[in-house]
């Protein structure tokens, strides 16, 4: 039979590991969020650029 303090033991592994995978979740979440702005930001930029770019006539250089 296990005794007490092994049961203790793999109980606190258990819950640490799980700590550990929420937090990674958590980071992926905010990665993924960081990585979206980043795009939006992008995009809109490039669009001001473009836009701006249709005001001026004449040819591109």
């Amino acid at each position: 039979m296990l005794d007490t303090t092994t049961i203790c033991i793999v109980a606190i592994i258990c819950l640490t590991l799980i700590e550990l995978s929420k937090n990674g979740i958590e980071k992926s979440k905010a990665d993924k969020e960081k990585f979206i702005a980043e795009k939006a930001a992008h995009e809109a930029e490039t669009e001001a650029i473009r836009t701006e770019r249709a005001k001026c006539p004449g040819p591109r250089t």
